[in-house]
């Protein structure tokens, strides 16, 4: 278990490094695809053509306000484009970051999905193996029990056969008188 989740979290590190790469690679290639300067409108590039004639008829002046008018409106133009620009930047690389985090997502349900089935096998392996160690210590109950009847069925037969042919032999040998008279016993020991 403690193994499995070190692979999962060593698994999930490489994951997010590796879409921190493709994030940056990713915004590289949108910045290099992107021109960073917008292509002149119509009416601007009109404009230019007006300020290079006004410029060959030689009225400076009247060049020099168009001219002024054509920098405003790259101005504007320049940032309008910028904005979109940005916009658009940043648009792609939400969209590959919520891409992103729905495979973090998923990878973290796998795992989680995982562990739980772990711990459900877990679970039930540890019942079998409590369920086996029940039957068996009752197995072994009845079998001890079974067998200390057994012995005392042996010892209540022996005992009885015992206490017959030990008194049998006993009273053959004058066994009562010869304790009375002696006051011992056959080992010897007084009573």
């Amino acid at each position: 278990m403690q193994q499995f989740s070190e692979e999962a979290a060593q698994a999930e590190q490489e994951m997010t490094a590796r879409h921190q790469e493709e994030l940056a690679k990713f915004e590289e290639e949108l910045n290099n695809s992107l021109p960073p300067q917008p292509k002149g409108s119509s009416e601007l590039l009109n404009l230019r053509k007006i300020e290079e004639n006004l410029a060959r008829q030689k009225d400076y002046v009247e060049a020099h306000k168009v001219q002024q008018k054509c920098l405003e409106m790259e101005r504007e133009e320049l940032a309008k484009w910028l904005a979109v620009r940005e916009s658009k930047i940043r648009g792609q690389v939400q969209l590959l970051a919520t891409k992103q985090a729905q495979e973090i997502n998923a990878l973290r349900k796998r795992v989680n999905t995982a562990q739980e089935e772990q711990r459900k096998a877990r679970s039930l392996e540890l019942e079998r193996l409590i369920q086996k160690y029940h039957n068996i210590k009752n197995e072994l109950e009845i079998q001890q029990q079974m067998e200390a009847l057994k012995l005392d069925k042996v010892i209540k037969t022996s005992g009885s056969v015992m206490r017959s042919s030990f008194g049998s032999r006993f009273m053959s040998q004058g066994g009562t008188r010869s304790i009375r008279q002696t006051g011992k016993t056959d080992s010897g020991s007084k009573r």
